[in-house]
């Protein structure tokens, strides 16, 4: 007897139905990866750079109830980061201020650069003062200019000082971010979508006096943040 083939069944509305779909996603995909040749290598506008004492003339001097504490040697800060920080990191530049209160003080440190490497992990930073970190949380930080910024909250331990805490967060072209890959995604979108801008800033601060709370370190950032908003005509 005869072998008979059988004939797949094919719903054609079923067909009809997925080609199109099929057709619109290959399209999709086509004009995303058009348009990020297109970013990635088309001629952007060149950068202004910037220099350390660029960044001190923008980070704030004064705070309200606090003073500015420079170093016997340089006025505008109060102690310089040392060269295996600026090695690793390659920024534009370090500000790193200490600002005295009634019965309190904070230690302030500012980095900023356009390179998504020179942001690592902070334990560069917080290792080059003798700082460990042991635990990471995440807070909220009101400010009255540049809206809440989360931040994370670090838990450290320090061979001489014993265990202390302090709050850094990071700015990138279009947000602020609480943590390193954040910055770095953003600066990576602005590279690929965005008119070339990529200057980002760490910013990290360390109450300085026994028995501070969180709520002080909350309370003090905030301000810092208005002033440096105010002194930095937005960059800080």
């Amino acid at each position: 007897m005869e072998r008979i083939e059988e004939t797949p069944v094919v719903n054609e509305s079923a067909a009809k139905r997925g080609s199109p779909i099929l057709l619109r996603s290959y399209v999709l995909a086509g004009v995303l990866l058009a348009s990020g040749a297109y970013f990635a290598f088309s001629a952007r506008p060149a950068q202004a750079t910037k220099t350390e004492d660029d960044l001190e003339k923008l980070a704030p001097y004064s705070m309200p109830a606090y003073r500015y504490v420079p170093s016997p040697d340089d006025p505008d800060q109060s102690y310089k980061m040392n060269q295996s920080t600026y090695d690793v990191l390659v920024p534009y530049g370090i500000v790193a201020r200490r600002f005295e209160g009634a019965n309190k003080a904070f230690d302030v440190v500012l980095i900023a650069s356009n390179k998504k490497e020179s942001f690592h992990d902070p334990r560069v930073c917080f290792s080059a003062q003798g700082w460990n970190i042991i635990q990471e949380d995440r807070i909220e930080i009101p400010t009255k200019t540049r809206g809440t910024i989360s931040a994370s909250l670090a838990q450290l331990q320090h061979a001489e000082m014993g265990k202390g805490f302090a709050v850094y967060f990071y700015r990138g072209p279009k947000n602020f971010s609480p943590t390193t890959m954040g910055i770095k995604l953003d600066i990576f979108w602005e590279q690929l979508f965005g008119q070339g801008n990529t200057d980002g800033v760490f910013y990290r601060f360390i109450p300085l006096y026994r028995d501070a709370t969180k709520e002080d370190l909350v309370t003090f950032i905030g301000d810092y943040m208005d002033a440096a908003n105010e002194s930095s005509g937005g960059y800080f």
